[in-house]
């Protein structure tokens, strides 16, 4: 997923040289598709044309060499270039930075906020935990408000998935955040007394 956060991923932005990189759907447009590439020594075990005796490994899968998920795929990589991703994570960094200040202004930054990187974030409801431990926020994580949250901005209008996580895509506007920025604060402004 991290791929869609940086020309070349996030490997790239963090000069990290993996053995191997893996791609999901967003690639190819939201069908089916994966895809794996890595260091010549481990790549060369799927090369069924190789001569020097080692092992080949197949590499089954439902949509190997699917026609419609390759040109897609083709599609997609002529689309996302390093600018339009460079916008589209802008464009999120600015949309996450908004709703942490949404929940500053009506005094619900210790019950509700938003973290994440690029174009991906995600909105967590309960009490703030300091540190690396996710497993000491979901002893807080306040559900029924994660639930209001959700049925409110669903009601508005807006979809994000359940849990809320947010991941914007290159379709994906100045006025679509202006939206959501807009239902997310009649939230607050309707529902900020359920977190004190």
């Amino acid at each position: 997923m991290t791929s869609r956060l940086h020309p070349g991923g996030l490997q790239s932005y963090h000069d990290i040289n993996p053995d191997m990189t893996t791609l999901g759907k967003y690639l190819a447009g939201g069908s089916s598709f994966g895809c794996f590439g890595g260091k010549e020594e481990i790549m060369k075990a799927f090369d069924e044309g190789r001569s020097d005796g080692g092992l080949v490994l197949s590499h089954p899968g439902t949509f190997n060499n699917n026609v419609i998920s390759m040109r897609a795929g083709c599609v997609a990589l002529e689309i996302l270039t390093d600018d339009v991703l460079v916008e589209m994570n802008i464009l999120g960094e600015g949309m996450r930075k908004e709703l942490n200040e949404l929940c500053i202004k009506y005094g619900v930054q210790e019950r509700m906020w938003v973290t994440g990187v690029g174009s991906l974030m995600a909105l967590h409801f309960g009490e703030r935990k300091e540190g690396d431990d996710f497993r000491e926020y979901l002893k807080v994580k306040n559900k029924d408000v994660e639930d209001l949250f959700w049925f409110w901005m669903v009601e508005n209008g807006v979809y994000l998935a359940r849990r809320g996580f947010v991941a914007l895509s290159i379709e994906h506007r100045k006025e679509h955040v202006e939206r959501f920025l807009e239902v997310a604060e009649g939230f607050l402004k309707t529902w900020a007394h359920v977190f004190r």
